[in-house]
């Protein structure tokens, strides 16, 4: 499956421990279409890339640290 520039959906899902890599992201420009989410599975946010992609930050809850 191929995603033109620009094209909603969030096809790729980063996976991060690291939810301070929000708070980096915004400071070096980085769009966010969808903040910082919580559900009763995980956590995620989406944002574009320089491209117009949608790429979501991604982590269960399951495997964040105690």
């Amino acid at each position: 499956m191929t995603n033109e520039p620009g094209e909603k959906g969030g096809r790729t899902a980063l996976d991060t421990p690291d939810y301070d890599a929000v708070a980096w992201l915004k400071q070096h420009g980085v769009t966010f279409l969808l903040e910082p989410t919580e559900t009763g599975v995980c956590r995620f946010a989406r944002f574009a890339d320089s491209e117009g992609h949608h790429l979501v930050l991604h982590r269960r809850h399951d495997a964040l640290p105690s």
